[in-house]
């Protein structure tokens, strides 16, 4: 399957949708399970992930400034990310977002992860966005 073009669609097993799946299999309330995970896992829907920056070093984790804070019952998600994996599909329907989340924590304790539903406001225009996130 590594060297095929098609085979990662056909097996639903495509990045980021196969981790993106784990995360709600593992932490995901049976709700989220049903709405997310198995139209994934049928190949009806896509995930995107968000964790890479301009201006931080590729993909180490403890370099990111984009931040996820709580305010009430949301949470605020607030940075610009580079490269997000799958985001242009147009069967994309959420993104797991990477972001800063307690800046007092050790180094690589930092972050959290967190799921975004679209439709997301402040990101880029068009029906289906470039690969990345406008700051808000």
């Amino acid at each position: 399957m590594g060297r095929s073009l098609i085979a990662p669609e056909i097996f639903t097993c495509n990045a980021p949708d196969t981790g993106d799946a784990e995360l709600q299999l593992h932490y995901g309330r049976d709700i989220q399970r049903r709405r997310w995970m198995e139209p994934l896992l049928r190949g009806e829907i896509r995930s995107a992930f968000c964790m890479t920056e301009p201006d931080a070093a590729g993909s180490d984790a403890a370099t990111m400034a984009a931040t996820a804070v709580v305010d009430g019952d949301t949470i605020v998600l607030n940075g610009h990310k580079w490269w997000s994996t799958g985001i242009g599909h147009p069967d994309c329907r959420f993104v797991i977002f990477m972001g800063l989340t307690d800046s007092d924590a050790p180094r690589h304790a930092r972050h959290s992860r967190g799921r975004r539903d679209e439709p997301c406001p402040g990101r880029c225009g068009g029906p289906r966005p470039p690969p990345r996130c406008r700051r808000n």
